[in-house]
């Protein structure tokens, strides 16, 4: 060996190693699978609104009101199967060590998938709302009298949903920085 490798070895050695703390990484497992346990019971409530519009408030809701709750339920529905699976991670518990580490770099790695597509169903459902009560306007289905409403009800939810994107925005970074911290930490022995 020559004198620089020497220097190398000798500055490696010499560098501190942050040891992976297994307790830290199991309570945070833990702490996610209660949250994603209660987002998944969530998801399913506000599911409830929707099956009561569309089955029980028939004498109310008429002609394209009906076919656009029937379009959002199916993509509430099929939205809420995604995330689901996507939670499936946090849902089941392992035994092993292994196990603990696989699965919470790979339920971080879907909730960052959760927070883009949290992120993307804002503006997607306030272009929904907007371009319906623009067709409604557009065909003349929309009374006057509801105008002033419908705008108040539009910038409300708009409101919602810019925060909303803020906040999931928020949370996709945090996620993708604590997935790059974990496998920093753990280096070549991260598990996949």
């Amino acid at each position: 060996m020559n004198d620089f490798d020497e220097q190398i070895g000798a500055l490696w050695h010499s560098q501190s190693v942050t040891p992976v703390d297994i307790a830290i990484i199991k309570k945070r497992l833990r702490s996610a699978r209660i949250k994603h346990r209660l987002y998944l019971l969530l998801d399913c409530l506000c599911l409830i609104p929707l099956i009561y519009l569309f089955y029980w408030s028939r004498d109310v809701i008429h002609g394209p009101e009906r076919y656009f709750l029937l379009g959002i339920g199916v993509m509430a529905i099929g939205y809420t199967a995604y995330l689901t699976w996507l939670r499936r991670l946090s849902l089941v518990s392992g035994k092993a060590t292994q196990d603990h580490l696989r699965v919470f770099l790979r339920q971080l790695e879907n909730n960052i998938r959760i927070a883009r597509v949290t992120r993307h169903s804002a503006w997607v459902a306030q272009g929904l709302l907007v371009g319906f009560y623009c067709w409604l306007y557009v065909s003349g289905k929309l009374p006057e009298a509801k105008f002033v409403p419908v705008i108040i009800a539009l910038a409300a939810a708009g409101l919602a949903n810019a925060i909303f994107y803020v906040w999931a925005t928020r949370r996709q970074q945090r996620f993708i920085q604590e997935l790059h911290q974990l496998e920093k930490q753990l280096g070549d022995i991260a598990p996949r």
